[in-house]
This record gives C-alpha cells, structure tokens and sequence, in this order.
C-alpha cells in the first residue's frame, strides 16, 4: 500500500459500456514525477458528491501495478479537503477455503453508505 499526495494536473476520463461506468484517472505531481492514479466509475465519483478538478491537491492511498501505459497507483481511498471516499472493501467469499477478498465498493450492494465525510456524517 502506498500513498500519493498532490495537485491534479488533468483528469482523464476512459470510456466504458455507459457514460457513467468510464473510469476516471488523474495525473498526480507530487515532489516526484507525475503519477497516473485510477480511481472509480465516473458515476461513482458523481454520486459521492467529490468534484475533481484540475489544481485540486488531494491525498492518495491505494497499490502500485504495472499497466500496459506505464505504473499506474489504483486508488483505495482518496481524500479531498474534509471529504474522504473510501474505494475499496472486503467481501467473504465461502466453500472449501474461505478467502478475504477486496472488492472494489461499486461493485457492492452497499456502495454509497460507505462514502462519509470527516466527523461521520454521510454525504452519499
């Protein structure tokens, strides 16, 4: 796990099957070179109420992979001003082994719940 923090320089939207399904990347400089992060669905980010802009500084936490465009940071939770977003969330899958699973949250039926706003007061 690793976290990033800085000003968005571009906000990249990738297409998807629906306008709100595209994934939406930023480009992170910090005191380093620029990092691409990728952080949600662009409808995901919508109904969380967290606007991305360029200029906007925010903090990063998430893993380091390799993508076929260069090293990219996938965002577990992103924190903007006194807003946090949490993207990422265990599952527990059953049969002959039980496995800890992270899952990204859109893809949970509670999703939205789990977006909250520093001093616990939820902002979905």
């Amino acid at each position: 796990m690793r976290t990033a923090d800085g000003r968005i320089t571009e906000v990249v939207y990738l297409s998807g099957a629906t306008p709100d399904s595209g994934m939406v990347e930023v480009h992170l400089q910090s005191a380093g070179p620029t990092q691409l992060t990728r952080l949600a669905p662009a409808g995901f980010l919508r109904h969380s109420g967290l606007l991305l802009r360029e200029g906007d500084t925010v903090i990063v936490k998430g893993f380091p992979v390799a993508g076929m465009q260069g090293d990219l940071l996938v965002a577990t939770e992103l924190h903007k001003g006194d807003k946090d977003l949490v993207l990422t969330g265990h599952a527990w899958t059953t049969g002959l082994v039980a496995a800890d699973v992270v899952l990204p949250i859109w893809r949970q039926a509670h999703s939205f719940r789990l977006v909250r706003e520093r001093g616990g007061e939820p902002i979905s």
